[in-house]
């Protein structure tokens, strides 16, 4: 995986040069937090108004295609140096807007700091958008790592689960 390490590195710098706030999310971010899963691509997360931006710099980096966007949330597939990347911000949700923690967790890859979304938030986010499937496949994290209340952003306190099959530190 060095290679995609590698366009990851690339990806972090020139967003940080651009002085763009984001989070990686998805598989790779769940194996930097402990599952063992398979990952084949970088799921990363900027706030609304830092979208138009953020797609500049990674359209620069490479090959470029649209999946979706409206006028309240945009996934976007970009391919460079070996890696596959999905742009998202502001997400489905019926009657709140995502937003980015101010301080989130970080890991280092090849010297580079890389921020990371939490488990709870993307679990939640999941959830809401219709991609429940991919919810479920986050349970047995859940049950060796406690869902962290705490660590759910306010903007998704609302959607907090109630009946989960795994444990809830309040």
């Amino acid at each position: 995986m060095a290679l995609k390490e590698k366009a990851l590195k690339r990806l972090c710098e020139k967003l940080v040069r651009a002085g763009i706030p984001f989070c990686l999310a998805g598989s790779w971010m769940l194996t930097q937090r402990g599952l063992d899963l398979p990952w084949h691509s970088f799921d990363v997360v900027v706030d609304p108004e830092q979208f138009p931006e953020a797609d500049r710099v990674l359209t620069r980096l490479g090959m470029r295609s649209a999946a979706e966007q409206t006028e309240t949330h945009a996934e976007i597939h970009y391919h460079f140096d070996g890696a596959d990347i999905q742009l998202y911000s502001g997400f489905p949700l019926s009657d709140t807007q995502y937003r980015l923690s101010p301080s989130p967790d970080t890991v280092t890859v090849l010297g580079q700091e890389v921020p990371l979304m939490s488990p709870e938030d993307w679990y939640i986010l999941l959830l809401q958008t219709g991609h429940s499937g991919e919810a479920h496949a986050m349970e047995p994290f859940f049950q060796t790592h406690s869902f962290r209340a705490a660590m759910l952003s306010s903007c998704l306190s609302q959607y907090m689960p109630h009946d989960a099959p795994f444990p809830i530190e309040q």
